[in-house]
């Protein structure tokens, strides 16, 4: 589902006409930056007009069996192929929380007479 919807992106982004590059990259020079590709390889690129997207990278805190638990930070998760089943734990709140909800739309119902 994740990958569909990115590539989905990506495709929106061909039909434009730009040239989308995806990797790090450093200026080098004025109107010069420096990529350097998933693959490994460099290239220079040159414009009168640079668009920089720096994106995000998460980080975990020191918290004490965190790590352990392998969450999915927004990275991870936009990596996905597809979204994952939930947790029997995920599952149970879930219950409890449509259930809070029903009986608050009950209550609210009621009260209007």
């Amino acid at each position: 589902m994740v990958v569909g919807l990115n590539e989905m992106y990506k495709e929106n982004y061909r039909k434009t006409g730009a040239e989308f590059i995806l990797g790090t990259g450093r200026f080098v020079a004025p109107r010069t930056v420096e990529a350097t590709l998933l693959d490994g390889s460099t290239r220079q690129l040159r414009g009168t007009n640079v668009i920089v997207s720096t994106g995000t990278r998460a980080s975990l805190e020191p918290i004490p069996g965190l790590a352990e638990a392998q969450p999915l930070t927004h990275i991870e998760a936009l990596e996905l192929g597809q979204v994952p089943e939930p947790s029997a734990r995920y599952r149970r709140w879930l219950r409890r929380s449509r259930a809070f909800a029903g009986h608050a739309a009950l209550r609210q119902q009621s009260d209007r007479g």
